[in-house]
This record gives structure tokens, C-alpha cells and sequence, in this order.
């Protein structure tokens, strides 16, 4: 995201937008303050929102929250001043990023609800993601312009298509396993266990990991639990 981000600036500034100097120089600071109050806050209001189902996954029982580091005060806390910051820095930059900093905290936010209700939810985390460089875009010129909103939809759609294929792909692997046991085979013997047992977070392997554990616990295999990929 925050190249995304950073990439759009520069584009924007080179289109004859932005200012130089120090201006410039403040402006990106901003920016990047905005990039990382956001995404803090993100990060921790979906710890906060899913610690009950990280505490019941093997996977994840050990991050902060669960295994009692962190109380939820705290991080609720960590949370409202991460966004704070977030409508602050928005604040410095112009008053159209000012006015969509609720907005785009509120989609920020949702994902962590949309797990539970949609099957689509990685849909919404690429737009969490897609809005980047367009937010990035308006910070520097204080408008929109169609041509970064064409990168705003490419990141959507490719986010979203991927995590849905990787979901496909992981479900597909789990009832094969079945199968294959119920039949007394052995082919593809471990490779979902290794990928639950993977200590990282993100990618493939704890894509696989949660959706092994969310089949066992009867939850229809389905890939969301405690968040199948963190970004």
C-alpha cells in the first residue's frame, strides 16, 4: 500500500499539481503519516474484532491479544489514536482529504465484519487497498482524476480475484485429502498439515493453514476465521 501510495504522489506531482520545496517535502510527510495511522489502526481493530477466534485457532493463539500480551483496552485504544492521527495528518493535507477521511476509515474498518457475512469479503480488502493511490492522488492535487482511478480498480479486482482463486484452491485441496483418506491414499499426505502448522501470517501457507483449521472446527471450511490473509 505504501508504494502505491508514494508512486501516486510522485505521478501527481509531475502532472503539475504539486508544490516544491519544503511544501513538497511536507506534504509527502503527511502523506506517509496518513499511510501508516491507517494502517495501524486497521491491523489492530481487526486483532480486537477477531481475538475470540485467534484464541480457538492453533495458528494464531500465540499473537498479542489472545495469549494475554495486550489487554483489549489497550489496543482499542491504540486503535482510536491511530485513526485520530489518521484524520489529523488528512487534516494537513487538504480539506477534500479531510472530508473523505471518515469514509475511507470506514471501509477500512468494515472488513473485519465482512468476513462473517460474504464469501466476497476480499473484495473489500482490495478496495481497503485500491483507494491508496487514489487518496495519495487527491492529497497531492486536492482532486480526482479518472487515470489513477483505473489503478484504484485494477488493484480491487486483482486482489479480489486472487484470494478467491487461493479459496477455491485450498477448499479444492481439503476435500481431495478427504477422499483421498476415505480411499486409503496418501498423495498429497501433510501438505495441509504443514501448511495449518506454518508459523507465518500471510501468504499460502496461512491461507492453507486457516482454512484446514476452519474445516475441522465445523465452520464449512470456509477461508475466514481469524483472517486468512493480513495486509
Amino acid at each position: 500500500m505504501g508504494a502505491l501510495d508514494l508512486c501516486a504522489a510522485v505521478c501527481a506531482d509531475r502532472g503539475g499539481a504539486g508544490g516544491g520545496g519544503l511544501a513538497a517535502a511536507a506534504g509527502a510527510g503527511w502523506i506517509v503519516l496518513c499511510m501508516v495511522s491507517a494502517r495501524s489502526a486497521a491491523m489492530a481493530f481487526n486483532r480486537l474484532v477477531d481475538a475470540r477466534l485467534d484464541a480457538a485457532n492453533p495458528r494464531t493463539k500465540m499473537r498479542a491479544l489472545p495469549a494475554g500480551k495486550l489487554s483489549a483496552g489497550f489496543v482499542a485504544g491504540f486503535v482510536v489514536l491511530s485513526a485520530a492521527v489518521f484524520v489529523l495528518g488528512a487534516a494537513m493535507l487538504n480539506r477534500l482529504t479531510l472530508e473523505l477521511a471518515l469514509p475511507t476509515l470506514a471501509v477500512l474498518l468494515v472488513y473485519s465484519y465482512m468476513k462473517r457475512v460474504t464469501r466476497w469479503s476480499h473484495l473489500v480488502l482490495g478496495l481497503a487497498l485500491g483507494i491508496a493511490p487514489s487518496a495519495a492522488w487527491i492529497a497531492v492535487c486536492g482532486g480526482l482524476d479518472w487515470r489513477i482511478t483505473v489503478l484504484t480498480a485494477a488493484v480491487l479486482l486483482w486482489l479480489g480475484a486472487s484470494m478467491c482463486c487461493t479459496r477455491a484452491r485450498t477448499l479444492s485441496l481439503i476435500a481431495r485429502r478427504a477422499e483421498e483418506r476415505s480411499a486409503g491414499l496418501r498423495a498429497d499426505g501433510g501438505v495441509l498439515d504443514r501448511a495449518r502448522d506454518a508459523p507465518g501470517d500471510g501468504g499460502a501457507a496461512g491461507v492453507g493453514g486457516a482454512a484446514v483449521w476452519d474445516g475441522r472446527a465445523g465452520v464449512g471450511g470456509r477461508c475466514s476465521g481469524s483472517g486468512t490473509i493480513d495486509l
